[in-house]
Parts: C-alpha cells; sequence; structure tokens
C-alpha cells in the first residue's frame, strides 16, 4: 500500500525557515568566538595574574555544538523535502525544524552569557579604547541583535563560580546586564555557617532613575546606592565582603561556604 501523502506542509516555507534558523545560529556562533577571543586576550592584559574568566570554554564550546546542531537539523530538512511527503516525513521535517530552531536559540543563549562575561571581566580592567569597543561589542549582543530580545529572566542565572575571584567575575557581569536591562530585581542568599536554618536575603535592583540600589532583611546590614554611572567593581566589592562577613571562616574552602544565587528569582520592582 503507498504511503499517504500529505499536504500540510509548505516546502518553501520550511526550507526559508530552516535557513533563517542556521544563519541565525551561524552568525551567533560568529559573535560567540569572537566575544571569546577577545575574553581570552583581554584578561591577559593586566601586569599580575590573569583575570579568571568562569566558564569561557563551556559557553563557546555550549555555542558551537549548538549552531551544529542547528546547521544540520537545517541540512536533514533539505533533504527530507527532496522526499515524498508522506505523513512520517511530514513528521521528520517538523521535528528537524524544532530541533533547529531550539539549537539557534541555544546558541544565541550562550552568546549572551559570553557577552555577560565578557562585560563581568572588563569591569576590572582600567579602560581604553579597545576596551571600550569590546564592552559596546558585549552591550550590541545582550540588547538583542539577533532579533527578539531575550532578558536575563529568560535566560536564567548561569553560575559556575567555585570560590570568590571567579565570583567576582560573574556577579560583575550580571550586575552589568542588571543595569543594561533595569526592570528586575535580583536576590542573592547569603545563610551563615553559624547558623544554617536562617539566611540573610539581600536584593540588588537598578532603577530607571539611574541609582543600583541593596537591601538586606538583616538589620546588620545597611542599605547600599551607588549613582549613574556606577562603576562596577565598587557594588561588586561591597557585596563579595558581605559575603565574607556573614560567613564564620573565611579561611575556608569556598565551596563549604553556604553562599549561593538564588534560582532565578527575578521579579519587577516593587
Amino acid at each position: 500500500m503507498p504511503a499517504k501523502k500529505s499536504s500540510a506542509l509548505d516546502k518553501n516555507r520550511a526550507k526559508e525557515a530552516a535557513n533563517q534558523y542556521a544563519a541565525a545560529a551561524s552568525q551567533a556562533w560568529l559573535v560567540a568566538s569572537g566575544l571569546a577571543t577577545e575574553i581570552e586576550a583581554l584578561r591577559w592584559t593586566t601586569d599580575s595574574i590573569p583575570i579568571p574568566a568562569p566558564g569561557l570554554e563551556q559557553a563557546l564550546e555550549e555555542a558551537t555544538r549548538a549552531a551544529m546542531d542547528s546547521t544540520s537539523a537545517a541540512d536533514r530538512i533539505f533533504t527530507l523535502l527532496e522526499q515524498l511527503l508522506d505523513t512520517g516525513t511530514v513528521a521528520a521535517v517538523r521535528r528537524a525544524l524544532s530541533e533547529c530552531e531550539q539549537r539557534c536559540a541555544d546558541t544565541q543563549l550562550w552568546t549572551r552569557r559570553l557577552a555577560q562575561l565578557c562585560l563581568g571581566v572588563t569591569t576590572f580592567l582600567a579602560g581604553n579604547d579597545a576596551i571600550a569597543l569590546t564592552e559596546r561589542a558585549a552591550v550590541i549582543v545582550l540588547v538583542a541583535p539577533f532579533g527578539e530580545r531575550r532578558t536575563l529572566p529568560t535566560d536564567g542565572l548561569h553560575t559556575t563560580a567555585s570560590n570568590y575571584e571567579t565570583l567576582n567575575i560573574e556577579l560583575a557581569g550580571i550586575l552589568c546586564r542588571l543595569i543594561i536591562e533595569h526592570d528586575w530585581m535580583i536576590e542573592l542568599s547569603v545563610t551563615s555557617a553559624a547558623a544554617s536554618d536562617t539566611a540573610t536575603k539581600v536584593t540588588v535592583a537598578f532603577s530607571h532613575s539611574g541609582i543600583l540600589e541593596l537591601h538586606s532583611n538583616n538589620p546588620t546590614v545597611p542599605s547600599q546606592a551607588w549613582h549613574d554611572p556606577v562603576v562596577m567593581a565598587e557594588p561588586v566589592a561591597h557585596l563579595i565582603e558581605l559575603f565574607r562577613r556573614l560567613t564564620v571562616d573565611a579561611n575556608e574552602p569556598f565551596e563549604q561556604f553556604a553562599i549561593r544565587l538564588t534560582e532565578p528569582t527575578l521579579h519587577p520592582p516593587r
């Protein structure tokens, strides 16, 4: 019995969509590769030890893998569309289109995370024209060159820090993105080893009036504000010092500290 034909799929639209997703994934990967190269170069420009770049290799690897998956799915779509469009083939095309789109989105996600990391690294560098150009490129990536804008709540908080030096960088990148986007509040939770059942919550928000504000549920932690233009190293240093103070033994390995960024608990400012 011949396979049942299906006319539910528009071949031209499927090809166009596959091309668009594959092209967008390739573009995002190229940007990711450029950002990774800049980050690696910039972190070695200091006279002392290199600035940490936590998660750099993983982010580039994930962006590369996602871009390859997206373009491979696009190639598969074109091959499938050369066949008789029976029910099974149409289903396979749709699955491949879904994969092509999702892996394109994943490529763009990891590119944004690299842009965020880039801003975290440049926070601790003395400014010059080359750094300003790199920062501008990173900001443009976060402002949506790929189409629909994706915000920090959509992307989620992704951290790989294993010590205060790497946490410095990741916090700086997150706060830079917070300033770019304005509309969100980040909650961080610090649990003292002396009282693990109680947690100090610290919220950081950037208002449209240009003030980065820090508040806490702990009465021993005073509120703090930094006015625009914010020198990002200052609030980051303040937060790190706060974390150190709220834990018992600052000499313990970082892994033993009950310090964590909460799950992506981001809300519009109240």
